[in-house]
């Protein structure tokens, strides 16, 4: 195929190998002429600024430092822009859309593996998985019968997911894929969206309803809303408080949705549990008291790029996600993956 294109990729040479990958450049090259970051580091603005003059297509994601307003300025020719993984909003995309540019993400891939994650979690906790694992391995049950086993402590009790009643905050690709994954349990799935639309409820079989409501009927709280100023401390202590006593707050999402103080204070006093992927600052600091409680869940956003950013099949699939958009996007192809200002808005 003729190399009638040109493409700029931004992210540092380890996140590109990590995430396009070499078959993934391979696949690229074969209708675009690539033009990358070579060195470990994010690229200057006024290095893309030089190099995006002329390329039809950026790619950009995680440990770069997106597109400034001087970078689009600059682009005289550019219609798409690609983000791998990390926030949209750092390629100014208000901006990129009123010049007519086309903003892609690999938002597709990533929710399935979030979605995924979310499940095991609700699952690990309802079984008591990690709490069974610590005791095993410390010994506990190698002489003790098994019914002398406190069964009055919820701690030590285990539950069904079937049947169970599921609040999900946020309704994006994440929520979606969720609700899927739940429906062989036949749980109850309350949402509170400020965006999905009422038509596609039944669809979904899901009840859309009030925040308020979602937390006080639910055994499980996932969150899946992005990041922006109406959800930052979206759930704080008076939220945590409708909850149910018992009940499990679940966050794949963003850190700064909870109020991780007033979280801290609620699980403390043993109301609720929690399983969470995120914090307000990450990586979450070695003396936080989240590490000391047994009521918590922990992982350090192993649905996201600190563990290396996924393992090597997701990486391909982020990168053949991406790869294949820019070529059905230049060759006349449907684009699954493309987002309107209306989508961005929801978005971190």
């Amino acid at each position: 195929m003729e190399l009638r294109k040109k493409v700029l990729i931004t992210m540092p040479k380890n996140y590109c190998e990590l995430f396009i990958g070499k078959e993934g450049e391979n696949q690229l090259a074969k209708f675009c002429e690539i033009r990358k970051n070579i060195t470990n580091q994010s690229f200057p603005e006024a290095d893309i600024s030089k190099h995006i003059k002329d390329v039809d297509g950026v790619i950009v994601g995680w440990g770069d430092n997106g597109l400034s307003e001087e970078n689009l300025k600059a682009a005289d020719k550019l219609k798409l822009i690609g983000v791998v993984g990390d926030s949209v909003k750092k390629v100014q995309p208000e901006l990129a859309l009123k010049k007519g540019i086309t903003i892609i993400n690999t938002a597709e891939v990533i929710g399935d593996f979030v979605a995924e994650h979310t499940l095991a979690f609700m699952l690990s906790w309802l079984r008591r998985i990690t709490y069974y694992d610590v005791k095993m391995k410390s010994g506990y049950y190698a002489e003790k019968s098994w019914s002398d086993i406190d069964v009055t402590k919820n701690w030590d009790t285990g539950s069904f997911l079937k049947g169970k009643n599921i609040g999900i905050i946020g309704m994006g690709k994440v929520g979606k894929r969720l609700v899927e994954l739940l429906q062989p349990f036949k749980v109850t799935i309350r949402v509170y969206s400020s965006h999905f639309p009422k038509s596609e409820a039944q669809q979904y079989n899901i009840e859309l309803t009030s925040l308020e409501k979602t937390l006080k009927r639910s055994d499980i709280v996932s969150i899946h809303a992005g990041l922006r100023k109406e959800t930052f401390h979206l759930i704080g202590e008076r939220e945590l408080n409708l909850m149910k006593e018992g009940a499990l707050l679940v966050n794949t999402a963003r850190g700064e949705i909870i109020d991780e103080k007033a979280l801290i204070s609620t699980l403390e006093k043993g109301r609720i549990y929690a399983a969470l992927d995120v914090y307000s600052k990450e990586p979450l600091f070695k003396n936080s008291p989240l590490r000391k409680l047994d009521n918590v869940i922990l992982t350090p956003h192993a649905a996201g790029p600190h563990l290396g950013g996924y393992d090597k099949e997701i990486r391909q699939q982020v990168g053949y996600s991406l790869v294949k958009d820019f070529q059905q996007f230049f060759f006349g192809g449907q684009l699954k993956n493309a987002l309107s200002k209306k989508k961005i808005n929801t978005m971190t």
